[in-house]
């Protein structure tokens, strides 16, 4: 399965302009991915502080995930990235 991670490093949330809270579309299109989406659409919707915000919204999650977040996380900028798992 493959998806799409965003990282919102900026001081504002990209979806409130359109009077939403996070990106409506799921980045798993499967039943049953309910929190994992909503984790997902968070963390590309309010503004990640640090590293360590990262690690606390993701708590539960494999430490390989949280650490490549962690590292695809830049201050003042919205990053994205595709994961692949098997």
């Amino acid at each position: 399965m493959k998806f799409e991670v965003s990282l919102n490093g900026t001081d504002t949330n990209p979806f409130i302009k359109l009077g939403l809270t996070q990106n409506p579309f799921p980045a798993i299109p499967k039943g049953g991915y309910d929190v994992v989406n909503v984790t997902l659409g968070d963390l590309g919707a309010r503004p990640i502080k640090d590293s360590e915000d990262i690690r606390c919204r993701l708590r539960g999650w494999s430490d390989e995930f949280i650490e490549l977040c962690v590292s695809n996380f830049v201050p003042g900028e919205i990053t994205k990235f595709t994961v692949e798992t098997v």
